[in-house]
């Protein structure tokens, strides 16, 4: 954090290292990357509108805060039960004790 806040950022080393609380720390850094996603943003655009093939901007290129996150399918217990006995079951195959009687 000391690197990205003094050298990317242009804290003060003194006041990041005397002065700063954690939540202050955060907080910069939030703003930051906002920051940069607006400068990449604008780039896009830039080029979107240099190179006029593509539908939306998206298109020339994605950025990772634009991508969907895959949502986690909830297992039921029976579903998680066999897939514990299924590794123990594989893990003896292989000589791989789990300390059970």
């Amino acid at each position: 954090m000391y690197g990205y806040c003094v050298g990317v950022i242009g804290i003060d080393p003194e006041y990041f290292l005397d002065e700063m609380s954690q939540d202050e720390v955060g907080a910069i850094m939030r703003a930051k990357s906002e920051s940069d996603k607006t400068t990449w943003e604008q780039t896009r655009l830039i080029c979107f509108y240099s190179t006029k093939g593509f539908k939306r901007p998206a298109d020339l290129f994605a950025f990772n805060w634009e991508r969907k996150v895959a949502e986690i399918k909830k297992q039921t217990r029976e579903e998680l039960q066999a897939r514990v006995d299924k590794l123990n079951k594989n893990g003896k195959k292989r000589g791989i004790s789990r300390g059970q009687n």
